[in-house]
This record gives structure tokens, C-alpha cells and sequence, in this order.
């Protein structure tokens, strides 16, 4: 039984994981069942065990970018105390996506948009696709916090700094130009650091 469960748990693994490419890859109504169990190496037939319909491979998928994003913010933490220093490595991180989002645009931002389109998801599945947002807006927020500012303005300026990686992705994406993620970035960082923050 518990070698059956172990398998059972593999392909799973291996579902997700395909989904998490092929859905940044070919996008979320680019990348078939099917697509994802061939990727998967998985029997087609086989998906329908795990994952019903596509919206409940996305869920686990928006999951699983959840516990990437969160370890790596967990691995900052543990870097350093100092919550200058831990927006300095958050930004440094994200500067160097830029040629990957320049090629293929943000995985978790072009997710929760198809999430909320697809006619499929019950309403009450939707704060699925706000999780990893919400956690690195909270966790930036707690940065900021630190620094001395109140709640209200610790949450603004945390989605404000999100909202400038995203937006640079995204715009960057469309161009197909990395050197201008890089240069928002920079543009950004010379902000953070003349107020204070980094």
C-alpha cells in the first residue's frame, strides 16, 4: 500500500511540475491535459486521477509557486537580520530574472490572470491565485515595518515596490527587452536607496 501511495505521489510531483513549466511555457490555455501528462510522462488517462479539470492543476500549480517563493524569502531571512540588507537580496534576486521574464513574462502573474478568467474555477477558488502575491507584498511590508514605518504606509510601499518588478516584467515581456527590466530596475533601486530603504 505505502509503495502504491508513493507512486501515486511521484506522478503527482511530476503533474505539477510539468504544469509549472508548460503553463509558463505555452501559457495557461496553450498547455492541454494532455500536454502536461505527455511532458509528465504520465499516461494521459492517469491525470484525471490527480487533477479533475485544468483549473484544479492550476490550483496546484499557483501552490506550488507559493512554496518556491516562500522558501526563497525564508532563505533571505536566514541570510540576514537586517531588513535593508533583505530588500537589497529580494531585488537583487528578482533583477536577475530579467532575461527569463523578457522571453517568457511572469509565471505567477500571467497564472492568476487566466485563473480569474477561467469560467470553470468556482469563485470561492479564486484567493488561490492572490497567494503568492499576497505572502511577498505581506513579507516586503514586514521589511518596511521594520524600518520604521507605520502598517498602512509599510503595506503601500511594499506593493508599491512589487507593483514596480511587475510592472517592469511585464513591459519587458512585451518588448522582448531584458536591458530595460534591468534599467527600471536601477531606476527603482536609486529610488529605494536615496529614501532610505536599501
Amino acid at each position: 500500500m505505502q509503495a502504491k501511495q508513493k507512486r501515486s505521489s511521484e506522478k503527482r510531483t511530476k503533474l505539477v511540475t510539468a504544469g509549472t513549466e508548460l503553463f509558463h511555457t505555452l501559457g495557461y490555455g496553450g498547455a492541454s491535459l494532455a500536454d502536461v501528462a505527455k511532458h509528465a510522462n504520465v499516461p494521459v488517462g492517469g491525470i484525471f486521477y490527480h487533477f479533475r479539470t485544468k483549473a484544479d492543476l492550476a490550483d496546484a500549480v499557483m501552490e506550488k509557486h507559493h512554496e518556491t517563493y516562500a522558501e526563497q524569502l525564508a532563505m533571505i531571512e536566514s541570510q540576514t537580520n537586517d531588513p535593508r540588507q533583505r530588500l537589497r537580496l529580494f531585488w537583487d534576486g528578482a533583477a536577475q530574472l530579467a532575461d527569463n521574464r523578457a522571453e517568457l513574462g511572469c509565471p505567477v502573474l500571467a497564472l492568476a490572470e487566466d485563473m480569474a478568467c477561467d469560467a470553470a474555477r468556482p469563485a470561492d477558488a479564486q484567493p488561490t491565485r492572490q497567494r503568492v502575491m499576497r505572502h511577498t507584498i505581506d513579507w516586503l511590508a514586514k521589511q518596511y515595518g521594520e524600518l520604521g514605518l507605520n502598517e498602512s504606509a509599510a503595506q503601500t510601499a511594499a506593493a508599491s515596490l512589487f507593483a514596480a518588478m511587475q510592472g517592469a516584467f511585464a513591459v519587458g515581456h512585451v518588448l522582448g527587452d531584458a536591458s530595460l527590466i534591468r534599467d527600471i530596475f536601477q531606476n527603482k533601486r536609486n529610488e529605494q536607496e536615496k529614501a532610505g530603504y536599501l
